[in-house]
């Protein structure tokens, strides 16, 4: 299964749209994954606005500490006024902390913090539930070399969606 999430590509390029309740964004794309820092830093090219930054890094001892800085994350912030859509958008952010530390090291990770995996030809689902209701889920599909597209879905009353069709990978 640990084979499975190699085919995932966090330094790459391509395009990409992020969807909520407020609104969408298309944009393109490119990423870059640190897997030593456990950080994964992207740069989104937004039409007419430009491009904007968007870095999410998490420490691994105890307690996790979820670190989340950049232009894209202050856009999204005050796109998203409501307090509960605030919240989603915080458990979006930790529950892509959650997937990085997953990369980082699966064979440890997967087994005690509750991520389901399935693999199935060309597919990729790994899920996890979150503590106050709802599931944060990753789909990849079109595996070839590598999943040429990814999409982070985080349910719950609410929904906020990021997807990645990848046309440029560093594995």
């Amino acid at each position: 299964m640990e084979k499975a999430l190699n085919g995932l590509c966090l330094t790459s390029m391509g395009k990409g749209r992020l969807e909520h309740s407020k609104g969408r964004h298309l944009f393109n794309y490119e990423a870059l994954w640190e897997e030593s820092q456990t950080k994964w830093s992207m740069a989104f090219e937004l039409p007419i606005i430009g491009q904007e930054l968007l870095a999410i890094s998490v420490r691994q001892k105890e307690p996790l500490r979820l670190k989340v800085s950049g232009t894209f994350s202050r856009r999204l912030k005050n796109d998203i006024k409501g307090i509960n859509q605030k919240k989603l958008l915080k458990e979006f952010y930790g529950a892509l902390g959650q997937f990085l530390l997953l990369m980082k090291s699966p064979q440890d990770y997967r087994d005690s913090k509750g991520w389901e995996l399935e693999s199935r030809e060309g597919e990729l689902l790994a899920s996890y539930d979150l503590k106050k209701g709802g599931e944060f889920s990753l789909r990849a599909y079109d595996f070839s070399e590598y999943y040429r597209r990814m999409q982070f879905v985080l349910n719950g009353k609410e929904r906020i969606s990021l997807d990645f069709f990848v046309s440029q990978c560093s594995l």
